[in-house]
């Protein structure tokens, strides 16, 4: 028997070259006969598996959704012992997620441009995610400020630790006005540099805050 993988369907086709094409050249320049060609396929395809361009869309964004949904974030989280190594592990993951080669980095960049700009539909499916990732992030910030935290702390210190991971999402992202030459190459060793310095960065300033104490009610 083969060992080869089974040929990708024609709709699994469309949605990863639409994915593509729509990262790089935005959903208004981009096609459908585009989109068509670069999936190698007819030009009526896309009417009929999705309709539309807009559905077809929807779909990208549905698919890039559920990706993100089945990283193992809490499983691997569980196998570490300390909060600090947890805050370490939990943004390499976000990192290498956005910025990996593999599957698709297309993903990566819709991802991020749709986290500040997105319809109703795409909005409640990151959303979604969102308050998941924030869930984590609260728990283990919880964690690390001890049993006299308020919730203020909490929420601020893990605000400001997404919103670290966040910033080179959207450096990245299509159409961002970050200028070339302030972008980085996201190899897997500066995402490690990067979230190792987030991690130290982080809990050095949970620790201060801790010492200092809870900030004005928000």
């Amino acid at each position: 028997m083969s060992n080869e993988p089974m040929e990708k369907s024609t709709k699994e086709r469309l949605i990863e070259a639409a994915g593509q094409l729509f990262a790089d050249k935005g959903f208004k320049e981009t096609t459908v006969r585009d989109i068509c060609e670069l999936a190698g396929a007819n030009v009526a395809a896309v009417n009929y598996y999705f309709g539309d361009k807009e559905k077809l869309h929807e779909e990208v964004i549905s698919y890039i959704v559920n990706r993100i949904k089945e990283l193992p974030i809490e499983s691997i989280l569980e196998k570490i012992d300390s909060p600090e190594d947890r805050i370490h592990e939990f943004v390499r993951i976000m990192l290498l997620h956005r910025f990996s080669p593999m599957p698709s980095e297309w993903e990566g960049k819709l991802f991020a441009e749709h986290m500040i700009k997105s319809n109703g539909l795409v909005r409640s499916h990151i959303m979604e995610r969102i308050s998941k990732v924030q869930t984590i992030m609260i728990q283990i910030v919880a964690e690390l400020l001890g049993p006299e935290a308020t919730p203020e702390m909490i929420k601020l210190c893990s605000f400001s630790i997404i919103s670290q991971f966040v910033f080179y999402f959207n450096m990245h992202a299509p159409h961002s006005p970050m200028p070339d030459e302030s972008k980085i190459e996201m190899t897997s060793e500066v995402i490690d540099t990067i979230a190792r310095h987030i991690a130290d960065f982080s809990v050095a300033g949970i620790k201060r805050i801790k010492n200092k104490g809870a900030p004005a009610p928000l």
